[in-house]
């Protein structure tokens, strides 16, 4: 199994978009799953969209999501960017999130 994890901060709250011009790589030429937290939400949610090789918008894949979970796109997903938003952050919220890219060959 091989994996790459990439810890992003949020600008004042703005969604963050993870693509070939973040992380160097397309996730959707070598990954097969991608897994997603965040943290310093203070209270809000984050909803995870992603966008399909070749696609013109993103996809909506989880949304609500509480800090205290994570998501996981799995096979049958070919995602060249994920976008993860957030709605109704505290006063002293920090958003950041751990994403994950993960190959797995059996």
């Amino acid at each position: 199994m091989d994996k790459r994890s990439y810890i992003i901060e949020s600008a004042n709250g703005d969604a963050i978009i993870v693509d070939k011009s973040v992380i160097g790589f397309s996730p959707a030429d070598t990954m097969n799953h991608i897994q997603v937290s965040a943290t310093g939400l203070d209270g809000g949610t984050y909803t995870v969209q992603f966008r399909p090789v070749s696609g013109f918008d993103y996809v909506d894949y989880e949304a609500g999501v509480a800090q205290t979970s994570a998501v996981l796109l799995q096979n049958g997903f070919l995602a060249e960017a994920v976008k993860v938003s957030f709605v109704g952050l505290g006063a002293g919220a920090d958003p950041k999130i751990c994403i994950t890219f993960i190959r797995r060959s059996f």
